[in-house]
């Protein structure tokens, strides 16, 4: 079986089995996430490893001043639902790198600029294994 996307081909023999009340969502510009500043403020509070850079206070405005218009973003946010409410437990924003005529091809590779030392993405104390 293959898992295409619009710059990816990926083989797999059988998809990876996704437990009940977790939802996986691929955005694809930053300025989706402005209005779950929230959600993804906590999820930095929680985080496993504290990681500045991936909060939203200093993430936005980075991208604002840092992210060219010609990014191609695959920011993958996983969110788990129990008992109706829903957080956030892992926050990733990937950007496509590469070209597709280049050894290594398109790659997705977590965002970094010049005043970003640290890429570790945010996941939530007690959830690093399911996510």
């Amino acid at each position: 079986m293959a898992i295409a996307g619009p710059d990816f081909l990926v083989e797999t023999s059988k998809p990876p089995a996704r437990p009940e009340g977790w939802t996986v969502r691929v955005l694809t510009s930053p300025v989706e996430l402005e209005h779950e500043q929230e959600q993804w403020a906590e999820l930095g509070r929680q985080a496993a490893e504290a990681n500045s850079f991936y909060e939203p206070w200093y993430f936005l405005p980075a991208v604002q001043a840092f992210a060219k218009s010609s990014d191609q973003w695959r920011i993958i946010v996983l969110e788990q639902t129990v008992k109706n409410k829903t957080h956030w437990a892992g926050f990733f924003p990937f950007q496509l790198a590469g070209a597709r005529w280049k050894p290594l091809g398109r790659q997705l590779k977590l965002w970094q600029h010049d005043n970003c030392f640290l890429t570790t993405p945010l996941i939530r104390t007690g959830q690093e294994h399911e996510v």
